[in-house]
């Protein structure tokens, strides 16, 4: 049986929006009509009792909450009376002495008149002393003499409460005893006396019966009841009833809350957890079915035509309602697949419908057309930067021709030509790298050096070349003729403006965490600091009109490396610029592709 009714579930549980929809609404609808037509009017008393008291409960605890609230208030100011140097002084001293002069005296006073003015639940604070025949006293006002007396024979017959050092106990007021008092004690001892059984002093908190009904009064749009508060024991703390007419529920609370029902009256209880007290309201049930009785019959009749009704004509709106939704169900699901072509073509009535239509059309629209610009234009974008960026020199014919002026010159003997033109030479083949885009450091060293060897014969030797790279890194990975574009600027822009200087070009590769940095470095004119620092600032944009520009070889190698790699300048101290190339720690032996047509 419990298989069958999971099968049932799961099943419903894979139906459309709409189905279950419909389901749920045409259950809660039976069930409604059949619980309704089920039960007796004593039924419906009942249920209404069950939903009175879950609300008369709402204000118990609404009282609860308030009482605790202000007892543990009373409780934090009677401790911070009780541990303020003043009153330690106070209870410690005799009052003769400079310690426990009259202005201590005067602030302890002051503190107490201070807790009687906070609380709307304090009639009186007083401090009693057991040793000596001295009482603070703070409140109502002092009709009697033997305050002292009566509040001490309460303290010694006072029950702990859920604090450890306070006690509390009901008795009549001294000062009207027509009323009772509610008091708590807290026993202090000397400044310096930590033993708990020798206190000096009580401070004592007199809560007044009147201040407390008004914590346990319900509001007039309330139920009305009866509240009760009583200690675990069963003591009675207070009563509704006048002090000469006190009348105490015959019910033993048990548990942390209940409802007990007897003679015709609801009764209900919480406990305050802090002091282990309970409240007790009591409603007489008349006065909850009084007025709702005629009402659940009319009810009764009413829901059952209604249920029958219902059932129908829920099931009629939740298909109609859902019909646009199931088929932007259905595109959706297309769109999922791939088939971004599909749109909705019928228009539905309602301006949302409508709206939800047009947007999924025009979502479809945009979606196919960007993925058709991504797989295109996107790809033609990267490769038309790179061919702007990269020239494509094709230099076989030009490199035959130069070996064939090499070894004419070298055969009439003019080795400075032959010199140049093998340079030259090796500078183009360098250049074809064989249709690569990347090639080791070590190959573009070389590429370098053939350079520098045209410059030097063509300006008298204007650069000396100085090259540190480790044989390990002569093997990463470096996008070809970026060396070149640098070691022409620091010649042109930094070397050659200083006439008659000869310069210094230092070529050096260290690694630096998980990259690798080339550095070049000239002693030439240099730059300004603003110049160098402009110049970082925009050394990502793109040059379109050069082929090697220094910004476009930090373009080449953020495209093939990404964000993070590329060129930085800096200025030297002695002189000159800095420029530190930032590359992947890639080798030769990695797979991969880093021509512009593997972009």
């Amino acid at each position: 049986m419990r298989k069958k009714i999971k099968t049932v579930f799961e099943k419903i549980s894979r139906w459309n929006f709409n189905r279950k929809l419909a389901l749920m609404i045409a259950l809660l609808l039976v069930v409604s009509n059949l619980g309704i037509l089920s039960f007796t009017s004593a039924s419906a008393v009942r249920s209404l009792r069950i939903k009175s008291s879950q609300f008369a409960q709402a204000q118990l605890s609404t009282i609860n909450q308030t009482l605790e609230a202000e007892i543990k208030n009373i409780v934090s100011n009677m401790e911070s009376i009780a541990y303020n140097e003043a009153v330690q002084n106070y209870i410690s001293y005799e009052e003769n002495t400079e310690k426990n002069s009259l202005m201590n005296v005067n602030s302890v006073y002051q503190m107490l008149s201070d807790m009687v003015a906070r609380s709307s639940l304090v009639d009186y604070v007083s401090i009693i002393s057991m040793e000596k025949d001295s009482v603070l006293y703070a409140g109502e006002v002092w009709t009697r003499s033997d305050f002292k007396e009566q509040i001490m024979e309460a303290y010694e017959s006072a029950v702990h409460g859920a604090e450890k050092n306070i006690r509390y106990d009901v008795m009549q007021k001294v000062f009207y005893p027509e009323e009772k008092v509610l008091n708590f004690f807290m026993p202090m001892n000397e400044k310096y006396d930590v033993r708990p059984d020798h206190p000096v002093a009580v401070l004592v908190v007199g809560v007044g019966e009147n201040n407390l009904k008004k914590y346990l009064e319900t509001s007039e749009d309330s139920i009305f009841m009866n509240v009760y508060l009583e200690n675990a024991e069963g003591a009675e703390l207070l009563s509704p009833e006048s002090s000469g007419k006190r009348v105490k529920p015959e019910i033993r609370p048990e548990g942390s809350r209940g409802t007990v029902e007897k003679d015709h009256v609801l009764y209900m209880y919480q406990k305050l957890d802090d002091w282990a007290w309970y409240t007790i309201s009591s409603i007489e049930t008349d006065t909850l079915y009084r007025e709702t009785r005629n009402t659940v019959f009319f009810l009764v009749a009413m829901i059952g035509m209604m249920c029958v009704g219902g059932i129908f004509l829920a099931r009629s709106i939740c298909r109609w309602m859902y019909r646009p939704m199931e088929e932007i169900s259905m595109r959706m699901k297309e769109i999922a697949k791939g088939n971004l072509s599909t749109r909705i073509e019928k228009t539905y009535s309602g301006e949302d419908f409508q709206q939800l239509t047009k947007g999924f059309n025009s979502m479809a629209h945009h979606i196919q057309e960007l993925m058709e610009q991504v797989r295109t234009e996107q790809h033609e974008l990267e490769q038309s930067k790179l061919n702007a960026l990269q020239s494509q020199i094709k230099p076989h014919f030009l490199y035959n021709i130069l070996e064939c002026i090499h070894w004419q010159a070298l055969s009439q003997g003019n080795r400075e030509v032959s010199r140049m033109v093998k340079a030259l030479a090796n500078y183009y083949r360098l250049c074809l790298s064989q249709g690569k885009d990347v090639i080791t450091l070590g190959q573009e060293l070389a590429h370098t050096k053939y350079y520098l060897i045209i410059q030097n014969i063509r300006y008298d030797n204007i650069v000396q070349e100085e090259v540190h790279v480790a044989q390990e890194l002569e093997d990463i990975l470096i996008p070809k003729m970026t060396l070149q574009p640098l070691v022409e600027n620091s010649i042109y822009h930094g070397l050659k403006v200083q006439t008659g200087r000869k310069g210094i070009i230092r070529i050096e590769a260290f690694e630096k965490e998980d990259c690798c940095v080339v550095r070049v470095t000239d002693n030439g004119a240099g730059m300004s600091e603003e110049q160098c620092e402009m110049l970082n600032q925009t050394i990502s944009k793109l040059e379109s009109d050069k082929g090697y520009g220094l910004r476009n070889v930090h373009k080449r190698i953020e495209i093939l490396f990404g964000k993070g790699y590329g060129l930085h300048y800096s200025l030297r101290e002695e002189g000159g610029v800095i420029v530190d190339i930032t590359l992947p720690r890639l080798d030769k032996t990695r797979n991969g592709d880093y021509s512009c047509t593997g972009l």
